[in-house]
């Protein structure tokens, strides 16, 4: 006998600050869950980053058991601890549900972790949020592909440069700009030129930078906020008089809490 299972529904994360999946979760399965999906001939299945739920259906591809109506809940495990450094969410402990329209979720509310919604397994966990899907009849005709989806945390871009042995007037003319914006595909970022003396509190102090004997500190910060992105925007230039003196700026990743980045530069 020849078994076959068929996609009941899918359920994926994605955040916009990645090129491709996101893969900053994993789905637990807690016991209650477990034993409808036994009862139910279903089976759980992560791969490519998405959680399939997968039905057993006969040769004609019925399933063999439907569970129209039948409530299943999922643990969101967050398993990226830099996720907080790029995401911008302001929703604590997050549940989803499908219940405005059964093929798509409905925005999130925040919830207290009681044990209306927390089993024993579940509570070890951690949970970053909880999602709580029923399954609608029309499920076995069209498996609906549900998406959690998160912005990435928006900020002023700045780029403190460091200048060692450089003139007064050499220093004056360094400028940065994005040269790259038609390349990537993205609005234009422009940056204003902001000296030391006029940092604020937000700023780095220009003393905590400038650690050497001459040394001068000047800062670049976008005129906007920009979201932060996996991917590295092309041809962010440090320039001066024209003569490009670095092509490709760095950008901070997200094992950094800001987006400032910090340049030396330095002439012999």
């Amino acid at each position: 006998m020849i078994t076959t299972f068929r996609t009941l529904f899918t359920l994926a994360v994605a955040h916009d600050y990645y090129s491709a999946d996101c893969r900053d979760f994993t789905f637990i399965v807690p016991t209650e869950t477990a034993g409808k999906l036994r009862n139910g001939r279903l089976i759980a299945k992560m791969r490519d980053a998405r959680l399939h739920l997968l039905y057993e259906a006969d040769p004609a591809g019925a399933a063999l058991v439907l569970l129209a109506g039948t409530k299943l809940r999922f643990g969101m495990k967050l398993v990226n601890p830099l996720f907080c450094n790029i995401t911008d969410f302001t929703v604590p402990t997050p549940l989803y549900r499908n219940s405005s329209a059964e093929d798509s979720l409905d925005p999130p509310h925040s919830v207290v972790m009681t044990g209306d919604y927390l089993e024993s397994e579940m509570q070890q966990c951690s949970l970053f949020g909880i999602v709580e899907l029923t399954i609608g009849s029309s499920f076995y005709s069209a498996a609906p592909a549900f998406t959690i989806r998160f912005n990435p945390k928006k900020e002023v871009l700045k780029y403190y440069v460091v200048a060692s042995n450089y003139s007064a007037a050499e220093f004056n003319h360094l400028s940065l700009a994005d040269n790259g914006y038609t390349e990537d595909g993205r609005s234009r970022i422009h940056f204003t030129r902001v000296p030391a003396t006029s940092f604020t509190k937000d700023e780095i102090k220009p003393t905590t930078l400038a650690t050497k004997a001459g040394e001068k500190v000047v800062l670049f910060k976008s005129q906007s906020a920009e979201p932060r992105q996996e991917k590295a925007r092309s041809k962010i230039q440090l320039s001066t008089n024209g003569d490009i003196l670095i092509k490709h700026l760095p950008q901070a990743g997200a094992d950094c809490a800001s987006g400032d980045v910090i340049i030396h530069i330095s002439k012999p």
